[in-house]
């Protein structure tokens, strides 16, 4: 389990950042449809903790990952449809969306099957993450005709969002740093722990990578060609999967999700980057690994 002082620090400062995304956020917004779907994939989250566990569907090596991604399907009947949106648009999308998170589960199960040592397990784990991660996408911007660009590739930021950049990293790695003299901590982190250099290296590259895959599925593609259709309203039903993403985990994991994903989809949306998302992860990880590490 995660050390509850990480978990409810994360949750608290996302909750504090989240607030002024979510102001401005909220001008464009239905506020039927933001609180209907808030309230829908909560509902999800506590049947899942309190009643049935619905994350088991996800590692199960029949169908019923199939079903499972079934979930979010009533939120593409909630939202509010944008002057571009048609049945056959969000349905595409859905699938794609859908097509990439099924693809993720049974990847996971091949990491599970096919290695025993925690090394091989989580490097290729992250592997097949960023492959399946990058390549739904890859292969959905060739069929719409669509361009990198539509997906938040750009890197440069202005000197506002670079400074707001550095104080949210500065804030992440006091908050690990913090946070790593709990007990808890240092036997939790890393997840993968080895004295061989050369494989400790190898692990924290795949990954640090595979939050360049995470950010790109779900910030870039989900995100802005949700938009398209939806307006800023997409930003809910990429909402609703990665809050579903981190069923099993935590619930101050799970509901950190749930404004983390509005806080970096709105970020995404006015920068057209996923810079934010993917540093913001990035910095969180390995800060964690080498505070663990430094603790001993």
């Amino acid at each position: 389990m995660f050390p509850p002082v990480l978990l409810w620090s994360v949750t608290f400062v996302l909750l504090v950042i989240a607030y002024f995304a979510i102001r401005k956020y909220w001008k464009f917004v239905n506020n039927f449809a933001f609180w209907a779907i808030t309230v829908y994939t909560l509902g999800l989250v506590a049947i899942n903790y309190y009643v049935y566990s619905l994350d088991h569907w996800k590692n199960s090596q029949s169908y019923h990952s199939f079903i499972f991604w079934l979930l979010p399907l009533p939120v593409l009947w909630i939202l509010p449809k944008s002057k571009n949106c048609s049945l056959k648009k969000s349905a595409e999308l859905y699938f794609w969306i859908w097509l990439g998170m099924v693809l993720l589960d049974y990847s996971e199960l091949i990491a599970d099957e096919y290695t025993k040592s925690p090394f091989l397990h989580m490097t290729l784990h992250c592997t097949l993450w960023n492959i399946v991660y990058i390549t739904i996408p890859l292969i959905a911007i060739l069929v719409r005709r669509a361009t990198w660009q539509d997906c938040a590739l750009k890197i440069h930021m202005n000197y506002n969002e670079k400074r707001f950049l550095f104080f949210v990293l500065f804030i992440i790695i006091a908050l690990t740093g913090y946070a790593s003299f709990d007990k808890e901590f240092a036997s939790y982190y890393p997840f993968v722990r080895t004295h061989n250099t050369q494989q400790q290296l190898i692990y924290e590259i795949a990954y640090g990578a595979s939050f360049l895959g995470l950010e790109f599925f779900f910030r870039g593609f989900t995100t802005h060609l949700s938009k398209k259709v939806f307006d800023y309203h997409g930003i809910l039903l990429m909402m609703c999967f990665y809050v579903l993403l981190h069923l099993g985990k935590p619930i101050p994991e799970c509901i950190s999700a749930m404004f983390g994903a509005i806080l970096l989809g709105t970020l995404s949306i006015q920068t057209n980057s996923i810079t934010f998302g993917f540093l913001g992860h990035l910095t969180m990880a390995w800060s964690m690994d080498v505070w663990a590490l430094w603790q001993g």
